[in-house]
């Protein structure tokens, strides 16, 4: 049994990492990092991954300012305050690289505490034991959650397993379109979830982000995402107590919740946006961002 799972464990850190798409992106952090040289680092979830062209992003910061910028997004799908917070500590703050500025796109309750965390991703790619700490007292409350956290440091296989199951369930027929539209119903559902149970929104997590932001000297500017539904006229709410702590910590605001001109048809569902949409907000983000740059 030791044998089998050494090897498991093998083929997972040589093999399974380098075929996800979303691992070799955590992977490449670094790297991207080192050549965005004090540019825009677009960090957020999937709204950011899909919605954000940085190229566009970096041609019209450019062309506004007559001078060349560099851009990069950095994203794990479904991530929130708490996942953002290491990718910028793994990424930026402790190598000691320092990006001219920081967008962190969000949506909803995305900086508000109590949002359900992808432990093995955050235990694999964004924390080292340094941060467990942290992790402890902010993050994972739950001795359910610390096991967790500390098998899936050490063991990449056990970190890797939905990603595994995913892979294995491809084999059969017409799994993909399947998964996708399940996927969409959890993710509403644990989102709706989640914010049930929360009797108010508290913000920990984001006062840490903040603190750490100013020692690091690092500038940070959040962005309201406009998803399909605040796009069409009913915007969710802003959280203003977030937002009182943004600009109390002296970081910019930008409530791009509605955009002129992104209607249903340049979304692919109730959040993403298609091709066409991605190139419409990328352009009016550019033209938001340029005083914040």
């Amino acid at each position: 049994m030791a044998a089998v799972l050494l090897v498991l464990e093998v083929v997972t850190r040589t093999k399974l990492f380098a075929m996800s798409k979303d691992f070799r992106h955590f992977m490449g952090f670094a790297e991207a990092a080192t050549a965005l040289d004090h540019g825009v680092a677009f960090v957020g979830n999937s709204a950011t991954r899909l919605g954000v062209d940085p190229a566009i992003v970096a041609r019209e910061l450019g062309d506004a300012k007559g001078e060349a910028v560099t851009a990069d997004v950095f994203t794990a799908d479904a991530s929130r305050i708490n996942t953002w917070h290491y990718i910028l500590e793994s990424t930026f703050w402790r190598p000691g690289k320092r990006p001219r500025l920081v967008v962190l796109t969000f949506y909803e309750d995305d900086l508000a505490d109590g949002n359900r965390i992808e432990i093995g991703r955050v235990a694999q790619f964004f924390t080292t034991t340094r941060d467990w700490p942290d992790v402890f007292r902010v993050d994972l409350p739950t001795f359910g959650e610390r096991t967790e956290f500390v098998v899936s440091s050490a063991w990449a296989t056990y970190a890797a397993r939905a990603r595994i199951r995913e892979r294995t369930l491809r084999l059969i027929p017409g799994y993909e379109p399947y998964a996708a539209a399940q996927n969409d119903v959890v993710f509403k559902h644990e989102r709706a979830r989640e914010a049930a149970a929360r009797p108010e929104l508290t913000h920990v997590a984001l006062h840490r982000l903040l603190r750490r932001a100013a020692e690091e000297e690092t500038r940070l500017c959040f962005v309201a995402y406009p998803t399909l539904e605040a796009a069409q006229g009913e915007p969710y709410p802003i959280d203003t107590a977030g937002r009182a702590a943004v600009e109390a910590a002296g970081m910019r605001f930008i409530d791009l919740r509605r955009v002129d001109g992104l209607g249903p048809e340049l979304y692919d569902d109730d959040v993403h946006l298609n091709e066409a949409g991605r190139a419409l907000y990328s352009a009016v983000l550019a033209d938001a961002l340029r005083e914040a740059l």
